[in-house]
């Protein structure tokens, strides 16, 4: 399955807002060329990832960022005479920061020219991969990958920690130098160059040996290498690469996720949550899904955007850091990390391709089989079929979609885990459709053109938590909730033994006793004031029985 590929994808509502303000905030004074290639120790990773960025916004909302122009000459001239950026070391030496941070400029490069057609665009990026990557040729065989070869005391933002004796600049953002087999991977799939093939066979042949868990790998060049394997996997058909992406997902569920779905920066160290990983997790479960049908990657997928992503973006478009939810002293409850309220060297930029792909991936194509993984207010385009579709999801269980098809094709629904399927009404021009269910989505068969309504009832459902037994999380359909601790609180919130009467409010609220459970994904109308002060308990001692109204 792929991405509908029309000429236009047309985003309303809520996830159109918070893209116009990505958008926004990407063109502040802190983003313009001038101040992209200052030396951070990440030759080429600012730059590449508000090029990336732009490009994406730019596709999604068809208006060209203000300055794109100004970016491409100031590339011109802050190139070495090599076609990157930052030192170009002597044959036998990596710096894999270096590597990692040009991999954002490689792709910025190749969405461009998908987008665009620009010659130049695919010149630049050619040339970038002959002169930085293909050198390495054999190193990637060395990459140091015992634990007790490496230095594990990173910091929010890496940096270069040591030499070792076979050439490597080693970053304390271990395995970053595996980020470019995103890039990479994405470049074979539109050139096919062997040689290119030859070195990723290579990175892949030491990155499978990668004991994750115990070199403490970062959780963001991992996810962003398993993408590249997933491509990779589509180019070749080699079933080992999706079995190899498979089993590392469920790992990542397992020692990499939050409780709220963000991240660890590392593995096995819960420290803070970055959203650049929270993307490319989002990212990779949507993948996955698209390859196996398996409807558990569609339901991770949106828990993933609504309260990882959801959480994660800041009330001036921007992306930051929380505490990981489930781990550590507070581990019942979601807060903002202070130091790191907007990772805007890093975060900001790459939240612009999950907010871009969110609206791209709610809609995927295989064969005549179109399956709708989310009820966005949108409209799609694609040979031989057109959508626009209207709705109150996430709240309310209800969309109404206007659909026309040059032939037969079959609409999958997504609805979320926890969903009473003998509750689920479609309406086809106004007649109760017989519903046929597979794979845990129904199914419709349509040709022509044709109105379809579509509800579901969403109430309030518990959730075990996966780091802590006997405690549960509380959900609106796909909407974790959390109640604002206030001050005076002092210890842990109860819920009240015995039966538990939850009220809807509505938009997803309920009134649980004296206090309120409201989704967390809200952070995007909250001012940073509120968001520092607010810590959101989200896990609940399971002491009672449920009854809701």
């Amino acid at each position: 399955m792929e991405r509908l590929k029309g000429p236009d994808i047309r985003v309303e509502g809520e996830l159109s807002y918070r893209i116009l303000k990505n958008y926004s905030r990407l063109e502040d004074m802190f983003y313009h060329p001038e101040n992209l290639f200052g030396e951070d120790g990440w030759p080429g990773d600012k730059v590449g990832r508000v090029y990336l960025s732009w490009i994406l916004l730019w596709k999604a909302m068809g208006r060209k960022p203000a300055y794109l122009e100004e970016l491409r000459d100031a590339i011109d001239r802050k190139m070495n005479g090599s076609g990157y950026f930052g030192e170009i070391l002597p044959p036998g030496e990596a710096d894999e920061q270096q590597l990692s941070g040009h991999n954002w400029f490689l792709r910025a490069l190749l969405e461009e020219y998908l987008y665009t057609g620009d010659p130049v665009a695919a010149e630049r990026a050619k040339r970038l991969v002959s002169q930085l990557y293909l050198p390495l040729k054999g190193m990637y065989r060395s990459y140091p990958i015992m634990p007790d070869g490496r230095n594990r005391s990173g910091k929010a933002s890496g940096e270069i920690v040591g030499v070792n004796q076979d050439g490597w600049r080693l970053s304390s953002d271990i395995g970053c130098a595996f980020m470019s087999l995103d890039g990479l991977s994405q470049y074979y799939e539109i050139f096919r160059e062997e040689e290119v093939w030859a070195l990723l066979e290579e990175m892949l042949e030491r990155f499978k040996t990668i004991d994750f868990v115990g070199l403490s790998m970062q959780t963001h060049a991992s996810l962003s290498a398993m993408r590249g394997v997933v491509r990779l996997y589509c180019c070749r058909g080699e079933k080992p690469l999706l079995d190899f992406a498979e089993e590392f997902f469920r790992l990542y569920r397992d020692k990499g996720m939050t409780e709220n779905y963000g991240n660890y920066n590392w593995f096995g160290k819960p420290y803070w949550t970055e959203p650049c990983a929270i993307v490319d997790s989002y990212l990779l479960a949507v993948m996955l899904f698209a390859q196996t049908r398996k409807k558990e990657y569609a339901d991770c997928a949106s828990r993933i955007w609504f309260n990882g992503l959801g959480h994660a973006q800041r009330s001036n478009g921007g992306f930051g850091c929380d505490n990981c939810a489930g781990a550590g002293e507070d581990w019942d409850s979601l807060s903002v990390r202070k130091a790191e309220y907007e990772a805007y060297w890093c975060c900001t930029m790459r939240g612009s391709e999950g907010l871009v792909r969110a609206a791209e991936n709610a809609v995927l194509r295989g064969g005549e089989d179109i399956f709708i993984l989310n009820y966005f207010p949108m409209e799609y385009q694609d040979k031989g079929i057109s959508l626009k579709m209207t709705t109150r999801y996430p709240y309310e269980g209800e969309a109404a979609l206007e659909a026309e098809s040059a032939s037969w094709s079959t609409l999958y629904f997504y609805f979320p885990e926890g969903t009473d399927r003998d509750k689920v009404r479609i309406l086809r021009n106004g007649s109760l459709e017989e519903l046929v269910w597979d794979g845990g989505f129904c199914h419709v068969a349509v040709s022509g053109k044709i109105s379809l309504r579509i509800s579901f009832p969403i109430e309030m459902t518990q959730c075990e938590s996966r780091n802590h037994q006997g405690y549960l999380s509380l959900w609106h359909g796909d909407l974790m909730l959390g109640t604002v601790k206030g001050a005076d609180d002092g210890g842990k919130r109860m819920l009240p033994a015995g039966t538990l009467r939850a009220v809807s409010l509505g938009k997803g609220c309920y009134r649980i006793g004296e206090w309120e459970a409201k989704p967390i994904d809200r952070t995007i109308y909250c001012e940073k004031e509120t968001m520092l002060e607010n810590k959101l308990q989200i896990l609940y001692a399971d002491q009672r029985e449920w009854s809701d109204e």
